[in-house]
């Protein structure tokens, strides 16, 4: 499971912060994100007529997805005011996870 630190380098595309987590790091909705629509087959309409995403610039599919996805790190409100700036590893214990995603 990757620390917090981890997972916002991969969806940052190497720390980068492109808007998106696409191949280009832009949203071109029907090329590098599927269009949204109603589809006939569904009876509760809106559904993704083409769910096929490219990965971000480091090859990882799906970062940008509204899937919420749990990391190693503890939580901590106060951990970011002491904690290293490079590769934080979270607090050594505490009572919640940290999620991250979820759109």
């Amino acid at each position: 499971m990757p620390t917090e630190a981890q997972w916002e380098y991969a969806a940052r595309s190497r720390g980068l912060n492109v808007p998106y987590a696409t191949d280009t790091g832009y949203w071109n909705q029907g090329v590098n994100y599927p269009k949204f629509g109603f589809d006939e087959n569904e009876e509760d309409g809106m559904t993704a007529k083409d769910m096929k995403y490219p990965p971000n610039p480091l090859g990882i599919y799906h970062m940008s997805d509204l899937m919420t996805e749990w990391v190693q790190d503890w939580y901590d409100e106060n951990y970011y005011k002491y904690a290293p700036e490079k590769n934080p590893k979270g607090p050594d214990f505490g009572t919640e996870k940290i999620l991250k995603g979820g759109g």
